[in-house]
């Protein structure tokens, strides 16, 4: 008799941010520097589910939805404000360096996980008008 383990499980996943709150009128931005007033925002809010071995998952759903915090969070980018995620049996956030999520290959977030590479190529020699003629640029330029 083998048992199975899921590959991810997350069970009343939560995540809030703290976000100052944009003042009205001069003065009272002026004395927001000072003293900012704050406001709860919940990006995630009692989320749970597992994924076994095997299976794939794709997060769908409007802007604002919490998708990629969730993603963050399963990665260990993120500390989750309450609830438990676990991938391969390891906390994200404290086994990160162990399970390299990050470079796996099949994490996909809107950010592109390889920047391609700048193709350099040798600029021309600048070239200056003297006169109205066209000239070289000085040997120390070239």
């Amino acid at each position: 008799m083998s048992v199975t383990m899921s590959a991810i499980v997350v069970r009343n996943l939560s995540k809030t941010f703290r976000v100052a709150q944009q003042a009205e009128g001069l003065s009272d931005r002026l004395r927001s520097l000072v003293r900012p007033h704050y406001r709860s925002v919940s990006a995630v809010r009692d989320v749970s589910f597992a994924v076994e071995a095997g299976e794939s998952l794709a997060f769908l759903g409007p802007n604002g939805a919490g998708k990629s915090t969730t993603i963050k969070i399963l990665t260990g980018l993120l500390t989750p404000s309450s609830g438990v995620a676990q991938v391969l049996g390891f906390d994200p956030q404290k086994d990160r360096k162990r399970l390299e999520l990050r470079h796996r290959d099949g994490v996909r977030t809107e950010e592109p996980a390889v920047v391609p590479p700048a193709r350099h190529r040798q600029p021309a020699p600048p070239r200056r008008r003297l006169r109205g003629r066209a000239a070289r640029a000085p040997a120390a330029d070239r």
